[in-house]
C-alpha cells in the first residue's frame, strides 16, 4: 500500500563517474611515446655496441642461387655459387642439409 510519505520521498542519488579528461589521455599518450623513444634508443644503442665486434670483419661473400629445384610438394634443393666454391642445399620438413660439392665454382 502506497502512502503519502513514501510517495513523497526523494529519489535516491544516481552514482556519477567523471568521465576520462582528455588531459589524462594526453598524458598517457605522452608517458607511452616517451617510453617507446627510450626503448627504441637502447636497442638503437645495443645493436650499434654489439656491431662493433664484427666491424673488423669488412669483406662479404658474395652468394647467387643458380639454380633451384622442387623434388616434392615439400622438398626443394638449391644450388648455391659463391666466390670460389658451390653448395648444395636441401631443404626438407625435418630440416635443412648443405652439402659442398668438390672443385671450384665455374664461371658463369
Amino acid at each position: 500500500m502506497v502512502t503519502p510519505e513514501s510517495a513523497a520521498a526523494p529519489p535516491l542519488p544516481l552514482r556519477y563517474d567523471d568521465p576520462i579528461s582528455l588531459m589524462l589521455i594526453i598524458k598517457t599518450l605522452a608517458i607511452t611515446a616517451l617510453l617507446l623513444a627510450v626503448v627504441y634508443l637502447a636497442l638503437r644503442w645495443y645493436s650499434r655496441r654489439a656491431g662493433l665486434g664484427t666491424a673488423a670483419r669488412t669483406e662479404r661473400a658474395e652468394l647467387h642461387c643458380a639454380a633451384s629445384l622442387r623434388l616434392s610438394p615439400r622438398t626443394r634443393v638449391f644450388l648455391v655459387k659463391a666466390a670460389d666454391e658451390q653448395v648444395l642445399i636441401t631443404e626438407t620438413p625435418t630440416g635443412t642439409t648443405v652439402t659442398r660439392l668438390p672443385g671450384p665454382a665455374p664461371a658463369d
